[in-house]
């Protein structure tokens, strides 16, 4: 949370599983490693009946510093009823690669 300047309070209350958590991650990332873009992702790859988790989820971000400092943002959930881990996995990360290379494509053109 300290390294990527995630809020303490609200990453607790979710158990750092929420779209803000991952925005914040990415954001924070983005500005660790002196990046223009960064993704991150946050959720529970399984069921958790603990955590009152009954199908597998995933919010993840992109964002992308822009000249004179904005930022853009770019965010969604990726939800797979029935997914055993490594399938929600593979489903998340082939999910935010395929947006950031529309993104990329977008920008590009």
């Amino acid at each position: 949370m300290k390294q990527l300047g995630v809020n303490r309070a609200h990453a607790r209350s979710v158990n750092c599983v929420s779209q803000r958590v991952a925005v914040e991650m990415a954001a924070g990332a983005a500005k660790l490693f002196g990046a223009d873009l960064a993704v991150a992702t946050t959720g529970y790859a399984e069921r958790s009946p603990k955590q009152k988790v009954k199908i597998p989820h995933a919010w993840w971000a992109i964002c992308h510093r822009l000249r004179g400092g904005a930022v853009l943002v770019l965010s969604g959930l990726v939800e797979v009823p029935g997914a055993d881990r490594v399938t929600m996995q593979e489903k998340v990360a082939e999910v935010v690669l395929q947006e950031l290379v529309q993104y990329l494509r977008e920008v590009r053109g």
